[in-house]
């Protein structure tokens, strides 16, 4: 079952400059690697609705191999650093309003590892990574992190976003910290 999301754009792209910062929990990991990792987004901007139709459109005619090649012709929007990496660019950024609070949602084709590759693991049929956060009126907020996902788009727009794990990572302590340049 996936999870059915309405990205819904509230305000202009070039409004959407922000740095946001927390903790990022995977809920699975037991003794197969640290189990909490801070994490920092650096938005530019969010995805114009134009963009965003030429990727449902991409899925339709070519599914998730077309909306991959879409997401790989678009200039990042910016980036996420886990921890101490240097970070993974980001393809697509919505924002909405629900219930009182902002909701963004990031959605990236993700590193496929090289061990995935040459031993054809399942997880190559998930090919991105999606990110929701629900901040209040003071930037200060909490979300879930899937970072192996499959993507299809609905007859309306809305994505259907699959978990490959057993749950999605989570993310705490999210605040937005600033608006990027200030």
């Amino acid at each position: 079952m996936g999870i059915w999301i309405a990205l819904v754009s509230v305000s202009s792209p070039a409004a959407e400059q922000a740095v946001l910062t927390g903790a990022v929990i995977n809920m699975t990991a037991g003794t197969h690697g640290r189990a909490v990792e801070t994490f920092t987004i650096f938005l530019d901007h969010l995805t114009p609705d134009a963009a965003y139709d030429t990727l449902v459109q991409s899925y339709r005619h070519k599914g998730e191999a077309g909306l991959q090649d879409a997401i790989w012709d678009l200039k990042p929007l910016g980036r996420i650093r886990i921890g101490n990496s240097l970070g993974y660019p980001l393809a697509v950024a919505r924002a909405s309003v629900e219930g009182g609070r902002r909701v963004l949602r990031i959605l990236t084709d993700r590193p496929i590892e090289f061990f995935e590759q040459t031993h054809a693991l399942r997880t190559q049929n998930y090919p991105f990574s999606y990110l929701e956060i629900t901040l209040n009126d003071q930037g200060i907020g909490a979300g879930d992190f899937i970072p192996v996902a499959q993507v299809a788009f609905k007859q309306n727009g809305d994505m259907d976003v699959k978990n490959y794990t057993a749950l999605p990572f989570k993310l705490t302590h999210v605040k937005q910290e600033s608006e990027k340049g200030n």
